[in-house]
Order: structure tokens, then sequence, then C-alpha cells
């Protein structure tokens, strides 16, 4: 709600006669910010820019315009109607369970036909050489790592060095999977159906299976956190929940492994573990034809719930706002998770942006938003930029937190159509089997029929770095992101990337900067040296970069809010449920934060 109170200050006239809100031409959005920027688009669509720039005027008269008036009503957008017996509170309950459901359709037998798959190559081999398991798991992983020392020495004589290294390292990267493999679906289970007694066999099975699904389902929540609330990704070392964010998932992936195959091994006799395997592949392909990977993740009630709150519950085509001043620009990540280019190893991701015109990126080139993904609506491009939450999340993503999330279905984002292949028309694809397993595995990229987006935070959290490939002249940013110690993370990662990928350089005026840091003001400014890129005569642009703080002069409500909330403004973005009061303090701070830049900076015309 920061946003809502930026963009009345933004809309009062200042001392030109103007408002600076009718001066913009683009209005670019990320995150949660584009909850505000497509319910403000929306309204524009419906009664016009002029009308709505009046009505937006704190000052205008007749009381709170029924566009805000709805919006404060609907604060709690994903509950609307409160209370434990409420019904959009069982809606949102039976909706998260249903899709869990129908993820868990595709996703269980997967999973089960991986742990399965070992045992049924030993059953072969058992049946035809009478191979034992011990043999079955050591052999393979002897002979290639005999291959290896074979290998080795001739890397010492020959001119190909670097190849026979790399070729080496692979023969003891096949040893070391196969190992692993075996020991956890083969060799654990066995030795736990030697121990004696049926209950103690069943007791360290649940056991282990219960420790294993609590540290997972931790980790899989601690690393959804993490990537929701960090611009980039968490140090290193300290803290219980960083050891859990590495720990657990590992823990996790073991132990089920462990406690499925145990089980399996007890309940599905040698000879049959083949036919069960052809069995459950053939019940995941099946059920993937009939559950669509959007459709049963949360990103379906996520975009709905956005829609009712911020558009009217009535979504808009995207298409249908171009044409309208200011254009918005939605940004969203395209994740890259498995990209070759080695420069992306660590970011893991490239922006992509939606607009009315075009929907694409750098990277996969860009289509016309009116056929995109079967006509992108608003309120699906403004559920995507916010999907914090999702298995593949750029520089935060890893395979094993990837993993849980996909098993337990904690999926906001959206596999659409690659704007690069034949398919950029198709919202989603037509069995959902194979984008389930790469979105399980943490494998997404750039050259498959479709590509990942998840949030636009996963790569930049500003909105800044689409308006700087525009040559905007004067850009207004706002950071509302959770930054409760002033590290302005969210700030150095827009410039970082600005500056390596585009060549441009963003420099603060001297003071402005550290005036942030002290919380002496809410705003400074920089210039944008488009210079750099563009030639020596190229006109440089500025940035008027905002910090949400209180400074004590706030009004009385803010401050009694702000008493009794230590976090404000800078509580956790995963925090979803707003209560009246929490939406009208961070209204009346961000309408704040626009005036007092608005009282101290001139802009011209656009």
């Amino acid at each position: 709600m920061l946003g809502l109170g930026l963009l009345q200050g933004l809309a009062e006239r200042d001392g030109q006669g103007g408002s600076w809100l009718e001066r913009f031409d683009y209005l670019s959005t990320a995150s949660g910010g584009g909850y505000i920027g497509a319910w403000l688009a929306a309204w524009m669509h419906r009664e016009g820019r002029e009308r709505v720039l009046s009505d937006l005027r704190p000052e205008a008269g007749g009381g709170e315009p029924q566009e805000v008036a709805r919006l404060r009503a609907m604060c709690d957008y994903l509950t609307p109607r409160m209370g434990v017996l409420a019904g959009d509170t069982w809606t949102l309950i039976a909706t998260v369970i249903r899709n869990l459901l129908w993820n868990w359709a595709v996703f269980v037998p997967l999973v089960l036909a991986a742990v399965l798959a070992p045992q049924a190559a030993w059953g072969v081999a058992a049946h035809g050489w009478g191979v034992s398991v011990t043999a079955f798991t050591w052999v393979p992983a002897a002979v290639l790592a005999g291959l290896f020392g074979v290998l080795a020495p001739l890397g010492l004589w020959t001119r190909a060095r670097e190849r026979n290294a790399r070729r080496g390292g692979q023969l003891l990267r096949a040893a070391a999977v196969w190992s692993v493999l075996c020991g956890l679906t083969l060799l654990a289970p066995a030795w736990l159906l030697t121990l004696h007694g049926s209950a103690v066999r069943h007791g360290v099975v649940a056991a282990a299976t219960a420790i294993a699904a609590i540290s997972g389902w931790l980790a899989a929540l601690a690393g959804s956190r993490s990537s929701a609330t960090r611009a980039r990704p968490a140090p290193a070392a300290g803290g219980g929940e960083a050891l859990l964010v590495r720990l657990g998932p590992a823990l996790f992936v073991a132990g089920m492994m462990v406690g499925l195959g145990a089980i399996l091994r007890a309940q599905v006799p040698l000879t049959m573990t083949a036919p069960t395997l052809a069995a459950l592949v053939l019940l995941a392909v099946a059920a993937a034809r009939c559950v669509n990977v959007n459709t049963c993740s949360l990103q379906g009630m996520y975009r709905d719930r956005l829609t009712r709150a911020f558009l009217g519950g009535a979504d808009v085509p995207l298409s249908q706002l171009a044409g309208q001043r200011p254009l918005l620009v939605v940004n969203m990540t395209l994740n890259l998770t498995r990209h070759p280019r080695l420069p992306w190893q660590q970011r893991r991701a490239a922006l992509f942006t939606a607009t009315p015109l075009h929907c694409g990126s750098a990277v996969t080139g860009w289509r016309p938003t009116s056929g995109y993904a079967g006509g992108l609506g608003l309120g699906a491009a403004m559920a995507t930029s916010g999907a914090a939450v999702n298995p593949n999340m750029g520089s935060h993503s890893a395979p094993c937190v990837a993993f849980l999330m996909a098993l337990f279905n904690l999926r906001l984002g959206a596999w659409l159509g690659n704007p690069a292949q034949r398919r950029w028309r198709r919202s989603a694809p037509r069995s959902s089997l194979l984008w389930l397993a790469r979105e399980g595995l943490g494998w997404a990229g750039d050259r498959s029929p479709y590509v990942n987006l998840s949030d636009g935070g996963h790569f930049e959290n500003l909105g800044l770095y689409a308006l700087v490939q525009r040559r905007c002249r004067t850009i207004v940013a706002l950071d509302a992101g959770c930054d409760p110690a002033f590290e302005f993370a969210d700030l150095g990662n827009a410039v970082e990337k600005i500056r390596v990928d585009l060549g441009i350089a963003i420099d603060f005026e001297a003071g402005g900067y550290e005036a942030l840091r002290a919380q002496h003001r809410r705003w400074a400014r920089a210039p944008i040296r488009y210079s750099m890129a563009d030639g020596a005569g190229a006109p440089d642009g500025e940035l008027i970069y905002l910090k949400p703080m209180v400074q004590g002069d706030e009004a009385a409500d803010v401050l009694s809010y702000a008493h009794a909330h230590a976090a404000f403004p800078h509580e956790s973005t995963l925090e979803q449920w707003f209560s009246e009061t929490q939406m009208e303090s961070y209204r009346m701070l961000g309408l704040e934060t626009a005036r007092s830049v608005v009282a101290s900076v001139t802009v011209g015309a656009p």
C-alpha cells in the first residue's frame, strides 16, 4: 500500500501547476508493486486517465474515490471475509489441498518410479546372473573408477590433457552418482529389512520419513522466505535458518529415498519390480495429460484473488491497454537455471517484460502481447510478476530446495510459451509431466518450448532495469522492499546489473546515499550516465530514488502503528494478510514520502 500513497502524492498539484504523475510515460512494476500498478492501469482503462488523475488527489474533495474505498475493503485480499468459518478461508484451504492432490497425481508416481528403477534393474541382474545387491552397487562404481585410473596417466603424456581430465571427471561423477543412488534405494533399505521384528522396521522407517519430511518442509519454507525477502542470496554462513536451508533438503531427499525404498522392497516382489515400474510411469503420463502444470499450482488461485481485489473481479487483456499513458511495464524473471552461458551461472535469470505491446526478453526475443500465451491477461501478468515463492527463483535457486517446493506445491510461477519457439501462443503445456519434473529438478532454460517465469524481484526488484533500457530521462523509483537494516540490496543489485549488462553507471550525488543510510532524508538523486553507452553527445538521465522511513513527523496514527510494530515499514513481504490499520499506515507513509520529494525537487515535462 506504499504504492497507493505514492501515487496519490505524485498526483497532487506541484509548484508548476501540474502533477508529477501526469508527466510519466512509463509505469514499471516488479513483484508486489505490480498489484497497485495493475490497479491503476485497469482503473484508467475503465474511466479514463484524466478522471483517474483527478480522483487520486487527496484534496479533490467529495470523499474517498470508490476505487480506493474498494481497495481498502479488500486489503486482506487472500481471505477478504475474515473468520475461522468464513467462506473465503475455507475456499482457500480447499483450493490449496485440491491443487496439492493434483500435483501429487503426477509427482508421486514419478518419485516412486525413480526410487523403484534401481530395484528393477537389480531384479533383472539378480534373476539373470544371480548378482547380489552389494555387487550390483559397488562393481559398476569400481569399474568406472578403474577406467578413471587407466585414463588418468594418459593425460600426463598426451596433448589432450584437459580433455582427458574432463572425461576422468565425468567417470568419477558417474561412479559417485551410481553409488549414492544405489546406496539410498538398495543398500540402506536392505539393511532396514534385516532389523529384527516388523514393529522395529516399520518404526525406523516411519521415524526416518517423519524427520525427513519435517526438515524438508521447514527447509522449503525457509528457502522461500529467503528468496522473498532478500534481493541477493543468503549469506554463506551464520544462523540456524541458513544451516536448515543447507542440510534440510538433503536430509529430506535421503530420508525419503531410504524410506520409500524400504517400503517398496518389502511390498513389491523382486520379480514384479519391472512391471510395477512400467505401471507407475504410465500412471504419471496419464495423470499429466489431465493436469495443467499451471492450474495445479497455486498460481491460478493467486491470480484469481489478486484479480478480485485489484481489478474489480474482471480481468483485462493486457493488449487492450495499448495507447494508454503511462504505459505499463510488468517485470518478471525468466529463470535460466540450466543455461550454458558462464556469466549467468550465478544470476541464473534474465529480465522478462510484459507490456500492452510486446512480451519477451532480450534472450528470447519479443512477441505481440495480443497473441502471446493465449492473450495474456493483466491479472495473470500481475500474479506471475508477484510469484515470490517458486522452485526456480533466479539466483536463489537450489536443486534440493526446488524439489521440496515442487513436491509440496509451493509454486506461484508459470510455464508459458517461449517467445523464441513456435509454441509461443500457448498458455501452458498440454502435458505437465516433463515440466513438473523440470521444476522439481530445477531445470529451466530458454531453449525449451516453454519458459518458467516468476517474481520480477528474482532478477531486479525496482523495475529500474527496464526503464534504463528504454533510456527514460527521469526515473522515480520507490524501494518498498523489506530492508530493516537499510542495506539497499535491491538498489545495489539494480545498479550492478545495469552497469554490467547495459554499460551505464548510476552514481549518487555527494551526501545523498549517506543521508538515506542515516535516515535523514527519504529520497536521493543520481545521474544515469547514458553517455557511457551511447556516446559523449547522448543526454544523461536522472534517478530519483525514494526510501520509506519513519522520521517522527508522520501522522499520529502512523506513529502509533510504528510504535506497536517495530518492523514497520519493513515488515516481511511474505505477509499477505493486511489489516485496515496496517494498510492505512503504509498508505500514509507512501503519501508523506511522495510529498517530501515533490516539495524539494523540480522535474520538467516528459
